[in-house]
């Protein structure tokens, strides 16, 4: 089987539990886990075959899929504020919601920043301004998205 034919396979069996958009972004994602290989190259490459091995992976996914598995899971990893996260069935998975959250918290600790700061790191190592309310607490950690996705934009935060 072709790397095109798997993609195609991939919609095709997945067809009936998504939408036909929906379908073709997730066959990508697989194809990418299975080939290890980026868009650009399975395109250049969408007649190489698989090897028995991507093969397997490629069922092993497939049956997941149809057995209505989020692909975050399969592949082990979801996308928040801009960074790649390992997810599985242990932790929830990164939802667009809570990364709205966390932007509304950055941005409020930015607002209260001294006139010219455009950020955190703007400020001085020895700076006397302090962050208000400094401390965060991220209780039921799970993937660890929201602290790190804080403390990489808020560095002085603890």
């Amino acid at each position: 089987m072709t790397i095109d034919e798997a993609r195609m396979r991939i919609v095709t069996s997945i067809g009936t539990i998504y939408e036909d958009d929906e379908a073709k972004n997730i066959a990508e994602l697989i194809m990418e886990y299975v080939t290890n290989l980026p868009l650009i190259e399975r395109i250049v490459k969408k007649n190489e075959a698989l090897t028995p091995k991507q093969e397997e992976v490629l069922e092993q996914a497939l049956r997941r899929l149809q057995n209505h598995e989020p692909v975050q899971y399969i592949i082990n990893e979801a996308w928040f504020a801009g960074m790649k996260f390992y997810v599985d069935k242990n932790v929830l998975i990164p939802r667009p919601e809570t990364e709205e959250l966390v932007d509304w918290i950055i941005s409020d600790f930015k607002f209260h920043l001294p006139a010219g700061k455009a950020g955190i790191s703007d400020l001085e190592p020895n700076s006397q301004f302090q962050i208000p309310n400094s401390r965060l607490l991220d209780v039921g950690t799970g993937s660890g998205c929201i602290a790190i996705a804080l403390k990489k934009n808020l560095p002085r935060a603890e």
